[in-house]
């Protein structure tokens, strides 16, 4: 029986297809499965994955200072709230960036060391110029928070009653002075404390350092591996009153900060 020219054609179309089918088709495994049908383990990003220490970005921003006053139980303290503290006003901020996301694993307050060095130059009685300049005065660490994917968050508070200077530049201030002087409504009520002190234009704000120094590993990056260079992080910044500021000029600070 012989078959139609037109049925030829077709019959021969539908063989042509299968082959082509059948070339195309994957002759291994799916790209994404090894050869047991399961997906593989990805690989661990390398060691400089983790954030450049050399590229951190400290920020520090006042919020509130404020005269001490004696609370119920006799003691002078940095902050109010949680535990019976007299000064309403005196905490701060230091916002601590990476180059990189992290995951903050310490967050414990005694792991971390915030220290605050202090220029205050006024006018005394006679119109001499006078500096106050006490370095590392110890500030209380009150909290440590992950802030941002790649950033941490420290809320610290400091009390200065005019003995931390040296001998020969110590001042009796008439209450102790909670927070940081970052403008010129604090540095006007810190000279306010000092007798028969006046204050001047070129004042300097606060210069603020930081330090984690715990045991143990601060943070790892975003996928968890362990950093090497964790436990070397440290800052230093002026103190401001706003969190995106210009540059400061020396020494050492910008009168008034960035107002």
């Amino acid at each position: 029986m012989k078959m139609k020219k037109s049925t030829w054609l077709l019959l021969v179309l539908a063989i042509a297809a299968i082959f082509l089918v059948a070339g195309c088709a994957p002759t291994g495994p799916a790209p994404d499965e090894d050869e047991n049908g399961e997906e593989p383990i990805p690989t661990p990003p390398p060691a400089n994955y983790c954030p450049d220490i050399t590229k951190i970005k400290t920020v520090v921003t006042s919020l509130g200072c404020a005269e001490a006053v004696v609370g119920a139980n006799g003691g002078n303290f940095i902050v109010a709230a949680v535990d019976g503290s007299i000064c309403e006003e005196g905490v701060f901020s230091i916002l601590i960036t990476f180059d990189e996301n992290i995951i903050l694993l310490d967050e414990n307050p005694a792991h971390w060391t915030v220290t605050v060095d202090r220029w205050v130059h006024y006018k005394d009685a006679d119109g001499k110029l006078q500096k106050y300049e006490p370095q590392d005065i110890p500030a209380r660490v009150l909290l440590v928070e992950q802030a941002g994917a790649n950033s941490i968050r420290i809320y610290a508070g400091v009390i200065d009653d005019g003995t931390n200077a040296t001998p020969n530049t110590n001042v009796e201030l008439a209450t102790p002075f909670c927070g940081l002087i970052c403008d010129e409504a604090c540095y006007e009520a810190f000279v306010g404390l000092i007798a028969d002190a006046e204050p001047i234009e070129d004042y300097y704000v606060d210069s603020v350092s930081w330090e984690y120094t715990g045991t143990a590993y601060p943070y790892v990056d975003e996928l968890g591996n362990i950093c090497p260079d964790a436990c070397l992080i440290k800052g230093e910044a002026c103190c401001a009153a706003c969190e995106e500021c210009e540059e400061p000029s020396v020494p050492p600070c910008p009168p008034g900060g960035c107002i």
